[in-house]
């Protein structure tokens, strides 16, 4: 709804709108936090708020600047929108209210609420400095969720402080209905925290009413026999749950063999002695990856066989191991992995004797793994900064497959940096700054630049005219002859066109004459002797004079 507030809309920019829409794009954007990008890292979603509290810094810098850059970048302000406390709500929903009553800043603008992609949501709800009365905020989130009509990621990231349990809190029905208001748009559902989980029976009736979910992640996730309904696997690509129940008797669909199946990956969080092995029974044939974030690496060997056995498509494998050094190796070896391409391992502690082992283990029993990633930037940092090997980094070039760090760079080639970095040479990576403070200093450049560019026009134009009355005497003349004995030079270049004739206006011909005496030197007459042009001609002359009169001192020098 366009605001009818006061307010006008600011005159467009000197500089092409498109042009600060990219410089907008490079100071505000977050990697993979977006769709379609947020669908190969939609497991790290809650690692995302601090970039995002980040980015969102810098909107706000960007809005304050002037009115026209606040009409440039409210989309980007309002792309990503992060409730953290009470009064972050009570803000938002003042905002959207205000704008839906006519009342907005700009007039002409939508409500900012179509322009947000993205929901977080990470409310203390204990904290009643922050968030007020619980009922209060529940309703405002309801009306703020309501307003948002093409929300595309939704994340609910609430800590279990409410209760001494998980789960003490169940979102109310009128949270999960004002969801129903982005069905068509929504295509990733996060609940990533501890606490505020729908009911088992709501979630499913939720589900069931977004046709374009792509991505699902619960706390508990409950089927008839454990097998999911075919209306929402038609769609949903990636399942995330810490609990997959199976419950004879549950109401809901009994039959697999006709389902339509778009499910290609599977997170579980639990632990192994929970592990759904029902689910993979059934649904490991679909599988193209697959990653486990579970505590208790004892029953990892039983999960592999499982994989083995009923995920024939697996490409993309994530595990998590307590550690990994030499003494963990004898079982390490016992393992068997599936024909992988891309293999992500979480650990808590890494040295280079039991990595290197790990690496030629998979070399000799993988042979179709292409990358091999450590996913912990914790456990990269502590690799980087230990004393570098000779024979290990050997090793490490002699790997078939590509072994990157947390970030998708090589490791070798972080190695051989910090290698430099060891022996005090200068070949080691340059640290650069972040990325927002080189945009904002492009910025500030390109202002200054603007202004530099209209100084410049105006010195061009009182340049022009200064010229124009210096060289009004002359500019009646179309041809110049240039008369040597009988030597004529026709009109080229001095106010011709380019063949040195008349031009094809119907004016008089007119030749200025200019002789040359026995000397060289030009005789003028009274109307070219009033032209800059002429002024140049004589300069010429005296440089040309002052040059020979130096040669020939030169050569009679002995």
């Amino acid at each position: 709804m366009a605001a009818k507030g006061s307010h006008q809309l600011p005159h467009s920019p000197r500089f092409p709108v498109e042009v600060w829409q990219i410089i907008f794009d490079l100071a505000t954007d977050v990697p993979y936090t977006l769709v379609p990008e947020l669908y190969e890292k939609s497991d790290r979603i809650r690692d995302q708020h601090s970039a995002l509290e980040a980015a969102l810094a810098t909107k706000r810098s960007l809005v304050l600047v002037c009115k026209q850059w606040q009409h440039m970048t409210m989309c980007y302000l309002y792309r990503v929108v992060l409730i953290r406390t009470g009064l972050n709500l009570l803000a938002l929903d003042h905002t959207l209210q205000t704008y839906a009553a006519g009342n907005g800043s700009l007039v002409g603008t939508r409500s900012p609420g179509h322009w947000t992609q993205r929901l977080d949501i990470t409310m203390d709800f204990s904290d009643e400095s922050k968030c007020g009365e619980l009922d209060r905020c529940v309703k405002r989130l309801a009306d703020v969720i309501g307003s948002l009509p093409k929300l595309q990621i939704v994340s609910f990231a609430i800590p279990a402080s409410l209760g001494l349990e998980p789960a003490a809190v169940i979102m109310p029905f009128r949270v999960l209905d004002a969801l129903r208001c982005s069905a068509n748009s929504l295509r990733i559902l996060d609940w990533s925290g501890r606490d505020f989980f729908p009911q088992i029976h709501q979630l499913e009736e939720l589900l069931r009413d977004l046709p374009y979910l792509r991505v699902l992640r619960c706390r508990n996730l409950v089927w008839a026999n454990g097998i999911i309904p075919s209306s929402i696997l038609s769609s949903l690509t990636t399942l995330a749950v810490e609990h997959l129940v199976e419950r004879v008797g549950h109401p809901g669909e009994g039959d697999l063999r006709d389902a339509c199946v778009s499910l290609k990956e599977f997170i579980y969080y639990g632990m192994f002695y929970y592990f759904p092995r029902g689910f993979f029974i059934r649904y490991g044939a679909y599988l193209t990856s697959v990653k486990l974030y579970c505590a208790g690496s004892r029953w990892f060997r039983e999960a592999l066989d499982l994989l083995n056995e009923y995920c024939p498509n697996l490409d993309r494998f994530t595990f998590c191991l307590e550690s990994l050094f030499s003494l963990d190796l004898p079982r390490v070896e016992t393992w068997s992995f599936p024909r992988l391409s891309y293999l992500e391992v979480k650990l808590g502690a890494l040295d280079f004797y039991g990595l290197f082992q790990f690496l030629a283990h998979l070399r000799n029993k993988v042979p179709t793994l292409r990358v091999f990633q450590l996913i912990c930037p914790r456990v990269v940092e502590k690799l980087l900064n230990g004393p570098p090997r000779a024979s290990a980094l050997k090793d490490l070039n002699e790997i078939p497959f590509r072994v990157e760090d947390d970030q998708g760079n090589l490791l070798l080639d972080r190695l051989l940096g910090g290698e430099n970095d060891h022996f005090g040479k200068c070949t080691a990576p340059i640290r650069i700054i972040p990325q927002w403070h080189g945009v904002m200093f492009l910025l500030i450049l390109l202002t200054r630049l603007l202004d530099a560019l209209e100084r410049l026009h105006a010195a061009l134009a009182r340049y022009e005219a200064d010229w124009e009355s210096a060289e009004k005497p002359a500019r009646a003349s179309e041809e110049v002859s240039i008369l040597s004995g009988k030597a004529t030079v026709e009109g080229e270049g001095l106010g011709g066109n380019e063949r040195g004739t008349p031009d094809d206006e119907g004016e008089d011909e007119e030749t200025i004459t200019v002789e040359v005496d026995e000397h060289g030197h030009l005789i003028l007459d009274n109307v070219v002797a009033g032209s800059p042009i002429a002024e140049s001609f004589e300069e010429n002359e005296a440089d040309d004079a002052d040059e020979e009169s130096e040669d020939l001192a030169c050569s009679d020098s002995p």
